[in-house]
């Protein structure tokens, strides 16, 4: 057996189960289980990421209990993962027991799954004021993450509101959870510290503690916290992503690819891991193994896989690397079915032709985006950026000199760090050096990414300006 962190799976009772069902499933004779125990089998299995003996169980538990709500659950919500409605709402209509929790839950996420909030907050609502006051924080918790698991952070947050002096650790794992994704990390930092302190070998813990140090852009304490998750599970490749993750935030863009490819190595066909690592071989200009990747996360992709546009804008830019016009603006193109903005796919579009030699191809696409944007500053950027990738240092530098010095500026601090990058390239150290003190202080992280190739990889942004005057004064060191 594995080790979960959590005292039920880890404990006698539970051990003393699992090693009887175990031995009866390699025997091949049937055991009678309570449906309880069979739910607890099938969440351990769960847990440890065994989704197959998972559905093996589920698919027994029905053999024996027709009807039984937690393995038609579990079975239903599968199929949300695979993006198949109709067969989460097939599963859900044959649960005998529809006034239970575990078909209120199941019906409310597949309320949630399709996008309709609302209904589901004032179906849960009606059930959490029917039930006793005793079962009311057990309720928050669940409900907490059910809206977590579908990034509903808002909801969850007003849930959590609901608990009545509720200091078990689920809910202080739920609480952390949620401030973390809220954007209050050192909320986050400070409750997860907390469990660690006393629940020193629970996973989840670490992970949540290294998530929410990512999230804060602590990347290092991130790593450090995610060693101790892998020292406990090494199994578990979602820790394994998180730290490969982090390492490419800090620019150890090789160390990242063996921590990819290790992932990917574990989970073939997991869309995460081919999308990172295929985004961490182009940052290395290895072009052609990328798309490999970048074109495989595509097909692993489903309905509910967050951000598609992000993918086919890589893959247009991978392409456009490549010189390969048609296959760029063909992805180019897929964008106009996501969820992506017009003027800023028009801006794409010019970019690859650009590319190609196609200037006033290029020049139409930027014209329609600026009209169809109303002369939006993300959109002006974006064309001054297209024109420095493309070499065209001179009109880029004179479009980047007019945002920089107009009020668009304050609003979009980050054109101060392309400015930097172009004047840097035409040799204009004075206004380099100007326009990298205003980048650093608005934007350090963003600075970091585009900038960072000047400097030390462990230089942090804020030094950046010190580490060029002190060459700019000693030219000889």
């Amino acid at each position: 057996m594995k080790l979960t962190g959590d005292d039920y799976f880890d404990g006698i009772e539970f051990r003393e189960l699992f090693c009887s069902y175990e031995n009866s499933v390699k025997s091949g004779h049937s055991m009678f289980m309570d449906v309880d125990d069979l739910a607890d089998i099938i969440d351990y299995y769960y847990t440890i990421g065994d989704k197959g003996k998972a559905r093996k169980t589920a698919l027994a538990a029905l053999d024996i209990y027709p009807g039984a709500s937690h393995p038609l659950a579990f079975l239903a919500r599968e199929a949300l993962e695979a993006g198949n409605v109709k067969a989460a709402e097939m599963y859900a209509s044959q649960v005998s027991d529809k006034e239970g929790i575990d078909y209120t839950f199941l019906k409310a996420e597949i309320m949630v799954s399709q996008n309709e909030i609302e209904k589901a907050d004032q179906y849960l609502l009606s059930f959490f004021n029917a039930i006793d006051k005793e079962d009311k924080n057990d309720c928050v918790i669940d409900i907490g993450n059910l809206y977590m698991d579908y990034g509903v952070t808002d909801r969850a947050n007003e849930w959590l509101k609901r608990s009545q002096n509720d200091r078990r650790k689920e809910f202080l794992e739920l609480k952390g959870w949620v401030k973390t994704e809220s954007g209050f990390c050192h909320e986050g930092i400070r409750i997860f510290n907390k469990l660690v302190d006393s629940h020193p070998f629970n996973k989840e813990y670490w992970y949540q503690l290294a998530n929410a140090y990512y999230l804060n852009a602590d990347f290092n304490a991130a790593i450090e916290s995610i060693e101790y998750a892998i020292a406990i599970a090494p199994e578990d490749m979602e820790f394994t992503l998180l730290k490969a993750n982090a390492m490419f935030e800090l620019g150890k863009i090789e160390e990242a690819e063996t921590y990819f490819k290790r992932y990917v190595s574990k989970l073939p066909n997991e869309y995460n891991g081919l999308y990172n690592l295929g985004i961490c071989l182009n940052q290395q200009k290895k072009y052609e193994e990328g798309i490999r990747y970048l074109e495989k996360a595509e097909r692993q992709s489903s309905a509910r896989t967050p951000n598609i546009a992000t993918l086919h804008q890589e893959l247009a830019l991978t392409y456009c690397q490549l010189h390969q016009t048609e296959k760029a603006l063909e992805y180019a193109d897929k964008l106009s079915l996501d969820d992506y903005d017009e003027a800023e796919r028009l801006v794409l579009k010019g970019h690859i032709c650009l590319d190609a030699k196609q200037p006033k191809e290029a020049e139409a696409m930027f014209k329609r985006a600026i009209t169809l944007s109303d002369s939006a500053p993300r959109v002006i950027l974006r064309i001054a950026v297209s024109l420095y990738d493309n070499g065209i240092l001179s009109l880029c530098y004179t479009m980047l000199k007019k945002f920089t010095n107009s009020s668009l500026s304050k609003t979009t601090p980050s054109c101060h760090i392309y400015m930097a990058l172009c004047c840097w390239d035409m040799k204009k150290y004075k206004e380099f050096r100007a326009h990298l003190k205003i980048a650093v202080r608005s934007c350090p992280q963003q600075s970091k990414e585009i900038l960072g190739y000047l400097f030390p990889v462990d230089l942090p942004p804020k030094d950046y300006c010190k580490y060029i005057d002190n060459i700019i004064n000693n030219p000889t060191k």
